[in-house]
């Protein structure tokens, strides 16, 4: 006996493709190649970012980065921030094809980001970039932007007759 055909039955449900599209467009934003992989194109760097009452702070995770080279920047200008690195491989970037350098390698995974990453955020308050500064230890890049005075709270004094 056959079975009915059911057009719904082969369909993704919204959540299954929603799931799919992020993986795609977040592991591999080039569609092809090992997630993660090579340097073409650039990808989204994270950041964490919070504010205090004088300043706002922003850390972002660059593994494999160095500060004391052109392979790091970082520019503020009005409210808008940009990040730019270049995270290095330690050898194992492999081919342009995104297949590692070694013969008889296959990758299974490839997660950790390489080549080109950048970030340009839209800060929620205007920062003195003359005043700022930059950490960058262990990897991890962490940026204070002292508020200029105008975008700091203030409390205003009231007094009686």
């Amino acid at each position: 006996m056959n079975a009915r055909w059911d057009p719904f039955r082969d369909a993704l449900s919204l959540r299954e493709a929603m799931d799919r599209l992020l993986e795609q467009s977040v592991v591999s934003p080039r569609g092809g190649g090992p997630p993660g992989g090579g340097a073409r194109g650039g990808r989204t760097l994270p950041i964490d970012m919070y504010e205090t009452p004088d300043s706002v702070v922003v850390r972002a995770p660059l593994p494999g980065a160095r500060a004391d080279d052109q392979g790091l920047d970082v520019n503020v200008e009005g409210s808008t921030l940009t990040i730019r690195a270049q995270l290095l491989t330690g050898g194992d970037e492999g081919r342009e094809d995104g297949a590692p350098s070694e013969p008889g390698v296959r990758w299974i995974a490839r997660e950790i980001p390489r080549g080109e990453v950048s970030r340009v955020v839209e800060l929620p308050v205007q920062v003195d970039a003359d005043r700022a500064t930059a950490k960058f230890s262990n990897g991890l890049l962490e940026l204070t932007l002292p508020k200029v005075q105008a975008s700091r709270a203030r409390r205003i004094t009231i007094t009686a007759d």
